[in-house]
């Protein structure tokens, strides 16, 4: 049975082959901050590309799922799923592919894994095909640098309470640019250090709603 309002989906790769590190006591807490449950989102691990896509598109067609988040090791090349080595590894154009297969019942994706958001990332995922394909998404957050977890965590529960509390599914834009403006107003430097940013389509365009990397020179 499925908690009222759930709008976070939560998939995790294995951080560590020797220790059950897990997310889980993190959202655990952002749920009770934002629903008085622990249970007011979903989780589950994958293990490769094909895991990753089939779990994100059954629980998109629940009415009430918004956010997508995946949290696991990367680069700018892919993530890795629990499996090692290529076996576990969803390249970018397999997350594209996995994205475009959607029914659009997302807004928006995290992902939580070290520099795998450059802005020529963001434009590919959030680009139609050349056929006309959109992907199911319409706006994607992470980080263009290596990342420490606890600043990592420390951010991502600022920006996912500052997104989530009273979501208005109809007014999608207005909340992640709120989000983005509550991140660059209080944790300006945490940001710029971890590189996150966060894009969205406009129209036939992919815009930068966040993008720190110039935020001092704007200052001189």
């Amino acid at each position: 049975m499925r908690v009222a309002g759930r709008h976070l989906v939560i998939l995790e790769g294995r951080w560590y082959d020797e220790s059950n590190v897990s997310l889980k006591g993190v959202f655990d807490l952002l749920s009770d901050l934002l629903y008085d449950t622990p249970h007011g989102y979903y989780l589950e691990q994958f293990c490769d590309s094909r895991a990753l896509g089939a779990i994100a598109h059954r629980v998109g067609r629940w009415p009430d799922t918004r956010i997508l988040y995946v949290g696991a090791h990367g680069n700018e090349d892919g993530i890795h799923g629990s499996l090692e080595g290529k076996d576990g590894f969803v390249t970018r154009a397999s997350l594209r592919s996995s994205l475009r297969e959607l029914d659009g019942g997302y807004h928006g994706l995290f992902v939580a894994s070290c520099s795998f958001l450059t802005a020529k990332n963001a434009m590919y995922l959030l680009e139609p095909s050349y056929w006309g394909t959109k992907p199911g998404i319409r706006w994607v957050a992470g980080y263009c640098t290596d990342v420490c977890f606890a600043s990592a965590m420390a951010l991502e529960l600022y920006f996912l309470n500052e997104l989530l509390h009273e979501y208005d599914a109809k007014s999608w834009v207005k909340q992640i640019e709120r989000a983005c403006e509550a991140v660059e107003t209080n944790m300006p430097g945490l940001a710029q250090e971890l590189g996150f940013r966060v894009y969205r389509t406009k129209g036939s365009e992919v815009v930068a709603v966040l993008e720190p990397d110039d935020w001092e020179d704007d200052d001189d």
